[in-house]
């Protein structure tokens, strides 16, 4: 049965998806800074108005240290944490953490000002009058915007999932239940396509919680550590490896196991990385993409492009689009058998196009998607093997590597991993190299990653 029509057998089951609350996070998060600098501007405004009573001074001042404090007090605010879901949470966190920015921000002024030797022409005394009146309209901002922003978000910043299986767990109201035995979901599964629509059902998730036996704990664990969200298990037992943390949900001990590679400000930035990428790249190279479209169409019948179901994020299946290299009735679109050198279903075009990378250039359609990003690692086909083995069944860890969006290139890729996985090793030093991406993603990283691919796109490997 193809992934398709699987889809549609377990459709029926599908409990019908919530909205992740990032947009309303950032909805809240926006609120937050903006009735922070209305209460910082205010306090500037009643230090001028007191200060001015007894020895006049210009409005100037006070506009000038408003200026040069709210930027720095918002940088140092997000770099704080103070704008994150613990801080929409937690009304305690959310006003100390504000404090502590403040302190932060009128220290680097003091510090830059005395070094520099500026701003002896500005008043002392209204600077500190409103920063003490900062100090104190802040946290009441903060204390009065508290309950309508939970309101907003419907109780909880967060977006969470439990996910029962086979076990007793008697739900909360408000919360999102789903058994596993409505979905034909079991750990043991190796289907890509059941762990489709495990990532439907999560994908809008900030955090899955499993309620499961001790036996499939470390199964459990496995699947998480796979997935973009806070992943987390309700305690059986004393031990499991790989956790990270102790958490606590409805009174319930969880051990945490994965807590997902990016936060919503790295998806946020490598989003604008990949945009401001490949926009520009679709208009330079739309001649080129047009005039291989001709040769293709000249060369051979068929589509210009060819279609393949590939294991995205979540391990989301998805179609990836490549300008078609083989001949139409050749065409292998299940991949269940990987390229060869000197390959009799590559036509003539279809060589100089995989040779150059060039056959690649429609998956920058999947990026304006969404389905993929610049960086990140190679999307693989469904029934893709190395040394006659599906790729999740050489290496356990295989999953882990759809923690983050598949790439147009990635480190793999730079490292001269590519081409043919004709050994365990072809997969396996790909797989690490997945894997350590993920770990240590940096924007500065993606960027390097880029640049050096440029040098890599003719590669012996690509056939």
């Amino acid at each position: 049965m193809n992934v398709i029509a699987q889809n549609m057998q377990f459709a029926a089951a599908m409990p019908p998806e919530r909205p992740r609350k990032g947009l309303l996070r950032l909805r809240a998060y926006g609120m937050l800074l903006a009735t922070d600098l209305v209460m910082m501007a205010a306090a500037f405004l009643l230090a001028h108005m007191i200060y001015n009573i007894n020895t006049p001074t210009s409005p100037h001042h006070a506009t000038i240290m408003y200026s040069l404090l709210a930027p720095l007090f918002a940088g140092m605010a997000m770099l704080n944490r103070a704008y994150n879901s613990e801080a929409l949470e937690s009304s305690r966190i959310s006003v100390s953490r504000a404090a502590l920015s403040l302190v932060y921000a009128a220290g680097a002024i003091l510090f830059i000002t005395y070094f520099l030797k500026a701003g002896g022409e500005l008043s002392r005394g209204v600077f500190a009058l409103g920063l003490t009146g900062s100090m104190m309209l802040i946290p009441v901002g903060r204390f009065l915007l508290h309950r309508p922003l939970l309101v907003m978000l419907g109780g909880s910043p967060d977006t969470t999932i439990i996910v029962r299986d086979g076990v007793r767990y008697d739900p909360n109201p408000g919360e999102t239940v789903v058994d596993t035995a409505d979905l034909g979901f079991h750990t043991e599964t190796s289907d890509p396509a059941h762990f489709h629509i495990l990532a439907r059902i999560t994908r809008h998730a900030d955090r899955v919680i499993v309620a499961t036996s001790p036996e499939r704990q470390v199964e459990w664990s496995s699947i998480l550590k796979s997935l973009t969200v806070d992943g987390e298990i309700i305690v059986h037992g004393n031990h499991l490896d790989g956790v990270i943390s102790i958490g606590e949900h409805a009174g319930h001990k969880t051990l945490i196991v994965t807590t997902g590679p990016l936060r919503m400000q790295d998806r946020i930035l490598k989003r604008l990385l990949d945009l401001s990428i490949v926009v520009p790249a679709c208009l330079i190279l739309a001649p080129l993409m047009v005039l291989i479209a001709i040769v293709i169409k000249l060369e051979s019948k068929g589509p210009v492009l060819f279609k393949q179901d590939r294991i995205g994020r979540d391990n989301h299946i998805f179609a990836v689009y490549k300008f078609r290299s083989m001949y139409t009735y050749m065409c292998d679109a299940a991949a269940v058998q990987l390229t060869q050198r000197s390959d009799p279903r590559v036509t003539r075009i279809g060589s100089f196009i995989r040779r150059t990378s060039i056959d690649e250039l429609p998956q920058l359609f999947n990026i304006l998607r969404g389905d993929m990003s610049v960086v990140g690692p190679r999307p693989h086909a469904l029934s893709a093997k190395a040394a006659g083995k599906l790729y999740w069944d050489v290496d356990p860890r295989y999953r882990h590597r759809h923690v983050i969006k598949p790439g147009l290139t990635g480190l793999a890729q730079v490292r001269g991993y590519r081409g043919n996985t004709e050994r365990y090793e072809d997969l396996t030093n790909r797989l690490v190299a997945d894997l350590e991406y993920a770990a240590r993603w940096s924007l500065a990283g993606d960027i390097h990653i880029i640049l050096k691919t440029l040098g890599v796109l003719v590669h012996n490997n690509a056939y």
